[in-house]
């Protein structure tokens, strides 16, 4: 296959930068909006909500596998993997020690006993089922470089393991992990196959339309079933019709959201004038695995400091914006020394 030429892509770092900030708008309408708001899960009720988890993900995930493509072409595979156990998996360790490193200390402050085999699980627990979006990641990627490596990037290969998904176990986030990997594959192949660049003769207006209505309709239908999290993938032990329907619209309003929101997010990123704010967003989206960990992690701090809200819009978004500007600034931190920046971010 031979190599494009590939240099930073402002505009993918403007897709990010949009994502990155629905994602800390999700969480804060999660966690920020009361205690009763949250344990009795009256989010997946709410419009904005919906809005934001029919595609916000799967846009992530098609962003990291278009840019995996440039990767593996890079790299060799051996580097590629290696690179990925730097950036992925050496983070999500990290922050699980961190996380039981701070635990620990509660402890000795409190003078609570320290039970070796709770510090162990706990360990393990946090470090398998935190930062999802960082496992399923290293797993796709992984996919991808042992089809590529063993199988010539065989569309049926992959085709296979799409299906394995329907079969196999939930447990441990695997549905998390199944339902990105469509969305990862994909942007991978369409970029290996040059898809994209044929699709621009499309009149993006044309595109936003069609695919916004079809969106919006989808929308309307969304409900608590439709969450990743509420019903899973596998079909095994499930009523079969209902569990396949449930998955098929779930990845399609997937993708259909994910390209009305590139082709807004396009148009904007054309148009916007205040210069300030593509620089934030561009910003946000160059540093949106810093800020995804972090805000992982905040969010267990802002359902404390927010038990006694109620849900109201405007204490949502000032949430957001200081949610945002305290990650970056921890964020920029955690940069500026060397072997932090590479344990806890990843970054070389």
């Amino acid at each position: 296959m031979e190599r494009r030429n590939h240099s930073r892509n402002e505009f993918l770092d403007y897709l990010k930068g949009i994502s990155i900030i629905l994602v800390f708008i999700g969480h804060c309408i999660q966690y920020g909006s009361g205690g009763v708001f949250f344990y009795n899960a009256g989010f997946f009720e709410n419009n904005l909500f919906k809005f934001i988890y029919s595609f916000h993900m799967p846009l992530f995930m098609l962003v990291s596998g278009y840019l995996f493509y440039y990767t593996v072409n890079r790299y060799s595979t051996k580097q590629v993997l290696v690179n990925r156990i730097k950036n992925v998996l050496i983070p999500i360790v990290a922050w699980g020690i961190l996380s039981e490193c701070i635990v620990i200390l509660k402890n000795i402050i409190g003078h609570d006993p320290i039970i070796l085999y709770e510090v162990l699980y706990n360990f393990v627990r946090i470090t398998l089922l935190n930062l999802w979006f960082l496992w399923a990641v290293l797993y796709c990627s992984l996919a991808v470089v042992f089809v590529r490596r063993f199988f010539n990037d065989s569309i049926w290969m992959y085709l296979l393991f799409f299906m394995a998904s329907f079969i196999l176990p939930d447990q441990l986030n695997m549905h998390l992990y199944k339902f990105m990997y469509p969305y990862f594959v994909s942007a991978y192949l369409l970029n290996k196959f040059n898809a994209i660049t044929l699709t621009t003769k499309l009149k993006k207006w044309q595109i936003l339309i069609c695919s916004g209505l079809i969106f919006f309709i989808m929308l309307s239908i969304y409900n608590k079933d439709t969450f990743i999290y509420n019903t899973g993938i596998t079909l095994i032990g499930k009523n079969i019709p209902h569990q396949i329907t449930i998955n098929l619209f779930r990845w399609a309003i997937g993708y259909i959201g994910s390209i009305f929101v590139i082709c807004l997010s396009k148009l904007s990123f054309d148009s916007i004038t205040i210069a300030n704010a593509k620089k934030l967003i561009v910003e946000a989206g160059m540093n949106s695995l810093g800020l995804y960990i972090l805000n992982s992690f905040m969010n267990q701090l802002l359902i404390r400091l927010t038990s006694k809200f109620t849900l109201n819009y405007m204490i949502i978004m000032a949430e957001t914006v200081i949610m945002l500007i305290l990650a970056l600034f921890i964020n920029n931190i955690i940069k500026r020394i060397p072997i932090m920046n590479k344990i806890l971010l990843g970054y070389r």
